[in-house]
């Protein structure tokens, strides 16, 4: 009994950590390239507060100083054409964290132009640089400081086989030949998006995780578990297609307290019931729909509908199910395996797991609404 309680306890320490530290799923920034005449031109599309915050302290040293003349709460809150000087006079110590080689040289980065625009977000920036490749160089590399989040980059040239891929926090990308004949296969890209769906439930995907927990937990018998887990995943699968194809399109600034709602109730339900509502299949598509569109927004954020959607939303979605197997299986052999059969299972198990369900969603729900 003992490992028990020891174990809810780290369950409750650990919702705790997740509800003050996890909220948003952070969208990708996006670098596109062109390789002519061993010249590399790039736009990098990012979130400006990320890519300010988390540069060097030198820049914002700068920052503070701009910031401190204006007399402004912050530098979000400076004019466009202000915020873009800032950045001019940064880029020396901005692009240090910027990992872009040819062969093993790293490449010198010449600042050719910057754009901020205001988002839904926030400020984007999407920053236009130029290279100029080493002659007899094989290969390129790309890759960022890993305080700058996930970066997706693809190659817009005109031949087949061009490289995209997702780069998680720190990544490097495997090495892109310059010959066209020897670029990406197809395969190597439907694997490089399917990892991206794994990462986007494990380890990141946080609300995702604790709802498939919520479902796991009164799901008493396999086929249960299954039916609900497939039809949570085949909800999913319609508004991420939908919304990927850019035929449904709802603000995040809606979707996100949603699916922090659906969190609470999972929750609430599994609290009090200890046997799984006939409606509950109902309730699991509904949100399922939901979270689709949650998924939605890393993809229509790369821009994919002109470069073929097909193999990206495939493979995504088949990383996004194998992330969900894998939290079904942390389930099962951490306490799925050892109590489910036990008398005081609801009690000691379902109740304490769906209390932190409940406060985290509670918590983001907040968050997100304000």
């Amino acid at each position: 009994m003992r490992c028990v309680n020891i174990f809810i306890l780290l369950v409750l320490i650990w919702g705790s950590l997740l509800s003050s530290c996890f909220s948003h799923e952070e969208q990708p920034s996006v670098a596109d390239f062109e390789v002519m005449d061993f010249t590399l031109s790039m736009k990098i599309t990012t979130n400006l507060e990320t890519l300010l915050n988390e540069s060097s302290d030198d820049l914002r040293a700068i920052i503070s100083d701009e910031v401190e003349r204006a007399d402004e709460s912050s530098y979000l809150d400076l004019e466009i054409n202000a915020t873009k000087d800032l950045l001019l006079r940064g880029w020396s110590f901005l692009n240090v964290d910027f990992f872009f080689r040819a062969n093993q040289e790293r490449l010198q980065l010449q600042l050719e132009n910057l754009l901020i625009e205001l988002d839904g977000d926030g400020k984007s920036v999407a920053i236009f640089v130029t290279a100029e490749i080493p002659e007899g160089s094989e290969y390129l590399t790309f890759g960022w400081s890993q305080k700058f989040g996930d970066l997706f980059i693809r190659d817009l040239g005109e031949s087949e086989g061009l490289y995209s891929g997702y780069l998680s926090k720190g990544e490097t990308s495997p090495k892109i030949p310059l010959k066209v004949g020897e670029r990406s296969s197809r395969v190597a890209q439907f694997f490089s998006y399917m990892l991206s769906g794994i990462y986007h439930i494990v380890p990141i995907g946080f609300d995702h995780i604790l709802f498939i927990i919520g479902l796991y937990l009164v799901s008493s018998h396999l086929r249960s578990l299954i039916f609900q887990v497939s039809l949570f995943t085949f909800a999913h699968t319609i508004t991420l297609g939908l919304a990927s194809f850019e035929i449904i399109n709802v603000s995040s600034a809606i979707v996100e307290p949603i699916i922090a709602a659906s969190i609470i109730y999972i929750g609430l339900e599994n609290y009090f019931e200890k046997e799984r509502n006939n409606y509950r299949s109902v309730v699991i598509f509904a949100f399922g729909l939901l979270h689709g569109l949650g998924f939605a927004g890393v993809l229509s954020s790369l821009e994919l509908l002109n470069q073929g959607i097909l193999v990206p939303l495939l493979a995504f979605n088949i990383g996004v199910e194998i992330g969900q197997i894998l939290v079904l299986i942390f389930c099962f052999m951490s306490f799925g395996f050892w109590f489910r059969k036990k008398a005081w299972y609801h009690s000691r198990v379902v109740r304490p797991i769906s209390s932190v369900l409940v406060l985290t969603g509670l918590f983001w729900l907040v968050e997100r609404l304000i």
